[in-house]
């Protein structure tokens, strides 16, 4: 089985990686990690500004290659003896991960929800269901609950 996740470096992403690293796996199953840096755009003005472009970009795929890094060594620590390789792409991001799942012919797609209700959800639109309704492949959405209750009660919903 080839499996790709979805990390973006918040708790919900993190909980994701938690929640597949401690299952059972079969000798063999293959694991993608994926962090996406989201296309730059140019509307910010930051175009006519190359070296800030430039260094802003810089930073978003270091900021990238330290995720994947990390979480390549989590998993490594709790699935050894299984292939796993880390990726940073830069781009859309549902597009990236549905393409990156298509290409690489993953079985299934797992990643965090960050629980967006309300307007939040409606500006900033949900990556999972995206992901959910476009890939290709079985896709699994990990909640985690305590989170979503202490960013409740602290009012961020």
């Amino acid at each position: 089985m080839k499996v790709l996740i979805a990390v973006d470096g918040s708790e919900y992403s993190m909980n994701a990686l938690d929640f597949l690293a401690e299952r059972p796996w079969k000798e063999g199953d293959e694991f993608k990690i994926l962090a996406v840096m989201e296309t730059l755009p140019m509307e910010f003005g930051l175009g006519h500004l190359p070296e800030t472009a430039q260094s802003y970009i810089d930073g978003m795929r270091e900021e990238c290659e330290k995720i994947v890094k990390e979480a390549e060594a989590k998993l490594s620590q709790n699935l050894p003896g299984h292939k796993i390789e880390a990726l940073v792409v830069s781009g859309i991001v549902v597009d990236q991960i549905c393409d990156t799942a298509a290409d690489w012919h993953a079985d299934l797609v797992v990643m965090g929800s960050h629980g967006r209700k309300g307007l939040e959800r409606f500006l900033l639109g949900s990556v999972a269901e995206e992901v959910l309704k476009r890939a290709g492949c079985s896709v699994e959405i990990v909640k985690n609950k305590a989170l979503d209750k202490q960013e409740a009660a602290s009012g961020k919903h």
